[in-house]
C-alpha cells in the first residue's frame, strides 16, 4: 500500500497537485477493482517549491505517509 502510493507520487512529481490527486485516485480505483467503498477517502497533495535550483537536483525530500 504505502510503497505503491510512494511510486505514484514519485512518477507524478512533474504534474500539478490536482493531477497528482487524480493519479492517486485512479490507481486506488484500479486497486479496488470495483469493490464498493465502505469508508470515505481524504487526500491532500501539497507541492513545495525548492529554495534553490540545486535542491531540485538532489531529489524530493523523504516523505512520511500515514495509512489511508
Amino acid at each position: 500500500g504505502e510503497e505503491r502510493l510512494r511510486d505514484v507520487v514519485r512518477t507524478s512529481l512533474s504534474l500539478s497537485a490536482r493531477d497528482i490527486c487524480r493519479n492517486i485516485v485512479d490507481r486506488l480505483d484500479g486497486f479496488t477493482a470495483g469493490s464498493p467503498q465502505w469508508d470515505d477517502i481524504t487526500l491532500a497533495v501539497v507541492k513545495v517549491k525548492p529554495e534553490s535550483p540545486d535542491a531540485v537536483k538532489k531529489g524530493p525530500a523523504a516523505a512520511a505517509f500515514s495509512t489511508m
